[in-house]
């Protein structure tokens, strides 16, 4: 913020990313030095990245392009809106979505650190997770249905907070309310493939979800000549919002597998 006054434009994201970074390295460096000390020995340090990388080869391999996946089915929507409506109703678009999902996301992240652990600890006791999805599924379920209504309630005052530019946004969060709840849900609960392993299986079930995002918008626009963004959004809302369901339901099978050793779970 104090580098936006200097007038560096992009050149000022790169220096505080670059100063943020190394501050970040610098205080890791601080508290784990002591453990640096003892990998003098290089047969030491070879057995340790030998060690965890045999550990954890799935997550280094799968993880990564799972997330580039989950990236691309995010940015799918943004591009396809572009190319059939234009930048300026991708503005509208993007503007109430962050609306919807940024107090939402603010919510479901600590929620899903407590559930990582806790999902962690119940595998490690007692060989599966079924208590600690029970306990987080219900928790985000009832948040969803408290803090949903007043997010509704909120979008109505959009124009006349923000100007008459950004009319028509309520409309688009009455379109993507289904799958903006249903990702909420979903979201932290899917940890459960993480912790158990699921690397491979979740990069395929991204693969998957790619392919929900592109038809549930290309079928309708061209096939059914749906041309309205109001109603285009409601049928990608809708079938992408069964995918986050069924992943829910996946998740909840995840977690209910008996664990035999203790390899089976990526410990946090």
């Amino acid at each position: 913020m104090i580098l936006g006054f200097f007038n560096l434009k992009i050149n000022g994201l790169f220096i505080a990313l670059a100063i943020t970074n190394s501050l970040s390295i610098i205080y890791l460096l601080k508290y784990t030095k002591r453990y640096l000390y003892d990998l003098k020995k290089i047969s030491k340090l070879y057995f340790y990245i030998r060690f965890y990388f045999k550990k954890y080869a799935t997550f280094i391999m799968w993880s990564n392009p799972s997330n580039l996946m989950n990236f691309l089915s995010n940015y799918l929507l943004i591009i396809i809106i572009t190319r059939f409506y234009g930048a300026a109703v991708t503005g509208i678009y993007v503007f109430p979505t962050n609306f919807l999902e940024i107090p939402l996301g603010l919510v479901s992240s600590p929620i899903q650190d407590i559930f990582t652990q806790n999902a962690a600890s119940e595998i490690d006791i007692n060989g599966d997770a079924k208590l600690s999805f029970k306990q987080t599924f219900i928790t985000l379920l009832l948040i969803a249905i408290f803090i949903i209504p007043i997010i509704l309630f909120m979008s109505g005052y959009i124009s006349f907070v923000f100007g008459m530019e950004w009319r028509g946004s309520e409309k688009i969060i009455g379109s993507i309310l289904f799958i903006v709840c249903t990702r909420f849900i979903s979201s932290p609960l899917s940890m459960i493939w993480i912790i158990r392993k699921k690397e491979k299986l979740n990069f395929i079930w991204q693969l998957l979800l790619i392919f929900f995002v592109f038809t549930s918008l290309i079928i309708p626009f061209y096939f059914f000549e749906i041309k309205s963004i109001f109603e285009l959004l409601s049928i990608y809302s809708f079938c992408v919002g069964l995918w986050y369901i069924l992943a829910i339901f996946a998740s909840y099978k995840i977690s209910n597998l008996k664990s035999k050793k203790k390899s089976e779970l990526f410990i946090y």
